[in-house]
């Protein structure tokens, strides 16, 4: 007579489970060492594959222009993108004044706005440029390549000229006022001397002619300031020089390749139980 009431009371289904789940565990202990096998023999595929990989590494570099606008660096970079996903080397080696083997080594490139908050750099609007690069070690000439590409542009080139040619406009303007003033100053200081002021005190106030001087002469310098950098491509900050590339990571292939190597093991062994293979 059988008296298991826990086969009679369990339904059909967790029956099975259970009964699969225990040969399961039994052809695991028999196999251990093969399966010990497997795993090693699948951390190795895994770290040959990440050898053999090409590494990528993604950093990127922030910095303002004081002509281009954001949206015309995001668009010159997309352009730039397309010549590399088209194998373009060289003709994106051209735009960049490097060499068709140093832009090979980049895999994309992009920007897009950063508000830059520095009270050493005028304005706040600026733009992060991120790179896919296989090879760190051209960060400083991409670097250079780039600034110099949205300097030197035929587009970028015709509008510094006009701003160019009106800050300059700007400026002799501001020289002739200034030379107005000091004349007025004069006139005014030779009519002290004289004590003629009394007569003519409905001129000017001299504190109003000083504080209209040093506001010019405040202007001036900004405009000064403006030539100064108006071609200029401004870095905030340099492309960052990891060490580590994000792809591929060592320890993602390991563990894959292990568990791949479980799993095929495992499903070897189940073949050659039901005699499959």
């Amino acid at each position: 007579m059988d008296n298991s009431p826990k086969n009679t009371n369990l339904p059909e289904d967790e029956i099975d489970l259970i009964a699969l789940a225990q040969k399961t565990g039994q052809l695991i202990k028999r196999n251990v060492w093969l399966i010990l096998l497997g795993m090693g023999f699948g951390t190795a595929v895994g770290y040959g594959l990440f050898l053999a990989l090409p590494s990528r590494y993604n950093t990127y570099m922030i910095a303002r222009s004081v002509v281009s606008t954001t949206a015309e660096v995001v668009n010159i970079t997309a352009t730039w993108n397309e010549i590399l996903e088209k194998k373009e080397y060289k003709l994106l080696a051209e735009k960049l004044y490097l060499n068709p083997q140093t832009v090979s080594k980049v895999f994309s490139i992009s920007a897009e706005p950063k508000r830059i908050a520095s009270r050493d750099i005028e304005g706040e609007e600026g733009f992060i440029i991120k790179v896919t690069l296989r090879d760190m070690s051209i960060t400083d000439s991409l670097q250079i390549g780039i600034i110099k590409a949205l300097q030197y542009s035929p587009y970028v080139n015709l509008r510094v000229t006009l701003k160019k040619k009106q800050l300059l406009e700007l400026k002799a303007k501001i020289a002739q006022e200034l030379d107005d003033l000091d004349s007025t100053k004069l006139l005014v200081q030779q009519l002290l001397i004289s004590g003629s002021i009394r007569h003519n005190a409905f001129l000017t106030d001299p504190g109003t002619l000083y504080e209209q001087s040093m506001k010019l002469y405040e202007k001036r310098q900004e405009v000064e300031n403006k030539l100064q950098f108006i071609d200029d491509v401004q870095v905030v900050e340099s492309f960052v020089k990891f060490t580590e590339p994000d792809f591929p990571k060592i320890k993602e292939f390991l563990l894959l390749g292990m568990l791949s190597g479980f799993l095929l093991t495992l499903l070897l062994i189940f073949f050659r139980e039901v005699k499959l293979i």
